[in-house]
């Protein structure tokens, strides 16, 4: 599952804080009540210094294919008073297995940062600008009438760790001030009354937060489909595609994408009109060139693939040199293993999913992708829309197995390999880092930006 409210970690409060002050709202996702964020405030001393404490705690339940997702996220930020320069962040998630845990801590002009999980590190290093803040203290940082017009804004992301060059333009509405902002490509709406923010809007509506008793956004969804993964469909406005598993080669325009559609084997993309893109996919054509890189083998957050129950499992199939009848035993073997196939949680990691059996197609390719490393199998994770039997296009993800002559795509969510035709790529991991996992939730909300995909033509195996 993407996390389609990454975003939502943002901090509302009143432009000068005298004492703590405690905001609650409620969190609506497709139109339907899906939670509550409680944000508190608080000025303090620390080694004789003034610091901005704000403490946010998210609480997430939705409905995802007939299951509930329960999710927590808690993030504490604390900056230097009057210029809010950045000092310290700590973000726990838990999305129903180990936490991810990640502190950070300004150390000269940088913001040093480890993000772990189950003995699994990250690390990374940020510069900070001299107009550095987090994106959650914006409101605070700066006046409203700053915001009371069209500009750019810089503010480091809490969920991604980088900075994000924001544009906004802002007006007033009688007593209220309305924010418009775009970052990175997706549409944020905030509505202010003097300096407390009353509601935010994500994405024309699909996800929204209001401060409580106060109504809902005015750009709010309306009314509810009741199941995120059905509100994030795209509905397959072409030929219908009987046995889409067993597809060979798909061709589709799609209209009204982010221009980030990756051209690459086995996926050729042309352009089609004033907006939009034919794109063929063909998987007579892989093995795909080029070589891997050492990320490709390195054990990630999710893909832990140093783990002793990971690696044990694995070495069932040590004595295999055949790389593709390798790939094919694991893809066997991982949709068989998780045998509890749910839309329950966030994103559980490989030992996590080897031990609870269970989980949607997050949770079979980073099993995959652990195994196959654990035996030094260069695979990279790869993300996007794949069709379904009922004529939808779902958000998915799977994986790519480099063969020794070139990547192969598998997808053990449907025990496949080679993988079938009938899907789109959107993005294939790198670093796997803090960055890349948000830049994909961008890229997601992005296409639901009225994306319209019809299938003009297929073939079968």
């Amino acid at each position: 599952m993407i996390r389609l409210f990454s975003l939502l970690f943002l901090f509302l409060c009143a432009a000068e804080l005298t004492a703590r002050e405690e905001y609650r709202y409620d969190l609506l996702m497709a139109g339907i009540p899906s939670g509550e964020v409680v944000d508190i405030w608080e000025k303090i001393s620390t080694g004789g210094q003034c610091v901005i404490r704000a403490t946010s705690d998210m609480q997430v339940a939705l409905s995802r294919g007939g299951f509930e997702m329960k999710m927590r996220t808690r993030t504490v930020a604390e900056a230097d008073c009057g210029t809010y320069r950045p000092r310290s962040l700590t973000v726990e998630r838990d999305e129903g297995g180990g936490p991810v845990v990640t502190k950070a801590q300004r150390v000269g002009d940088r913001l040093v940062s480890t993000t772990e999980k189950n003995g699994v590190i990250e690390k990374q290093e940020l510069p900070l600008a001299g107009d550095a803040v987090f994106f959650g203290m914006l409101f605070r940082k700066y006046p409203n009438e700053f915001f009371r017009k069209k500009g750019t804004v810089n503010a480091i992301s809490e969920e991604g760790l980088t900075v994000r060059h924001i544009t906004f333009d802002g007006r007033r509405d009688g007593e209220l001030t309305v924010v418009d902002m775009v970052y990175e490509g997706v549409p944020i709406s905030f509505t202010v009354r003097g300096p407390v923010v009353t509601g935010t809007a994500m994405n024309g509506g699909l996800i929204t937060y209001s401060l409580r008793g106060e109504t809902a956004p005015r750009n709010a969804a309306s009314k509810g489909t009741g199941d995120m993964l059905a509100a994030t469909a795209i509905a397959n406005g072409g030929i219908p595609v009987k046995q889409p598993r067993r597809v060979t080669r798909l061709v589709a325009l799609v209209e009204q994408a982010p221009a980030a559609i990756p051209a690459n084997c086995p996926q050729k993309i042309e352009k089609s009109g004033a907006d939009g893109w034919t794109i063929t996919i063909d998987t007579a054509k892989t093995p795909c060139p080029g070589a891997p890189v050492p990320a490709d083998t390195a054990a990630s957050l999710y893909e832990d693939k140093d783990d002793p129950a990971v690696k044990k499992t694995a070495a069932q199939w040590k004595h295999i040199a055949d790389r593709r009848v390798l790939a094919k035993k694991v893809m066997a073997f991982v949709y068989d293993h998780i045998s509890d196939k749910n839309y329950r949680h966030g994103t559980l990691s490989a030992s996590e999913t080897l031990t609870a059996k269970a989980g949607d197609c997050t949770e079979h390719a980073a099993l995959a992708a652990a195994l196959l490393k654990a035996l030094g199998v260069p695979v990279k994770s790869a993300y996007g829309l794949v069709l379904s039997d009922e004529g939808n296009f779902f958000f998915h993800n799977w994986v790519e197995v480099h063969t020794g002559d070139g990547w192969v795509p598998a997808d053990p969510t449907f025990a496949q390999f080679p993988a079938d035709a009938a899907r789109i790529t959107i993005a294939r991991s790198g670093d796997g880092g803090a960055q890349e996992r948000e830049d994909l939730s961008l890229t997601v909300l992005k296409f639901l930006q009225g994306t319209r995909i019809a299938v003009t033509g297929f073939a079968h195996e």
